[in-house]
């Protein structure tokens, strides 16, 4: 379930929020406008949204660590990446570009990070780990 609301946050555009509660877009817009317009806070989130997306589906699938496990999930990650831009792209009508290969490079730094998290929790062993 947890994995499956990742990934919901991870394609839901905030732009699509902004649309469905405008009024409430003008009254925290200024606030939070700030907080999340620096290019390394989208950086940073994409980094941990990816990393968290491999580490969830990687428990949750229970996968061993193999060079198919690991292409898979970067086959995920790259998915998900294309499937959030375009929905990106959709929203702000308009066509693609340097942002969104820039985006897709982070997540699959993202990606890769889960992976190395993901190799030091399986030689802790997966059964220790609780979700």
């Amino acid at each position: 379930m947890i994995l499956i609301v990742w990934t919901s946050a991870i394609l839901l555009p905030v732009t699509w929020i902004g649309r469905l509660a405008p009024g409430l877009r003008h009254q925290v817009g200024p606030l939070v406008r700030p907080l999340i317009s620096p290019e390394w806070v989208r950086i940073m989130a994409h980094t941990a949204l990816f990393a968290g997306l491999v580490l969830l589906l990687a428990y949750a699938l229970r996968l061993p660590r193999s060079w198919v496990s690991l292409l898979f999930l970067l086959t995920v990650v790259i998915g998900v990446g294309l499937g959030q831009e375009a929905l990106q792209l959709v929203t702000k009508r308009r066509s693609p570009g340097w942002a969104e290969v820039f985006d897709l490079g982070v997540d699959l730094f993202g990606g890769m990070l889960g992976l190395m998290m993901w190799e030091v929790i399986t030689r802790l062993n997966w059964s220790r780990v609780r979700v």
